[in-house]
């Protein structure tokens, strides 16, 4: 089936030879050495994902927080709106009301005047 491998693949030779990232020396390492050192790497970039992992994590929590206090605080607006306009509202109705009383209150005293008037001629 497949060609039966020469005792020294020349392939294998020239990779074992280049240097390995991380390593100390470009010396070629032993395989178990070099299996060693891709592990620690391997674990050293998993501590860094892990850690970025988390920090993502507690910032999605803060969106989440502050996107909760932006509906709290929008929900208070359209309350606080919603009073305001009541407020306005009951306002115009009073002024109209005061409007009203001062029209009564002037007649009446026009007719108290024209009353006392008429008693002192």
């Amino acid at each position: 089936m497949f060609p039966a491998a020469s005792p020294v693949d020349p392939l294998v030779v020239e990779l074992e030879a280049l240097p390995v990232w991380g390593a100390t020396s470009t010396v070629a390492l032993q395989p178990r050495q070099r299996l060693a050192e891709a592990c620690e790497r391997l674990t050293d970039a998993l501590g860094m994902l892990d850690a970025q992992v988390e920090s993502l994590a507690e910032v999605a929590t803060l969106q989440a927080q502050i996107r909760r206090h932006a509906d709290m605080l929008n929900a208070d607006r359209a309350r606080l709106a919603e009073d305001l306009d009541h407020a306005r509202a009951r306002e115009r109705h009073l002024a109209e009301l005061t409007d009203e009383a001062t029209t009564v209150v002037n007649t009446a005293i026009e007719d108290v005047t024209a009353a006392l008037s008429l008693i002192r001629s």
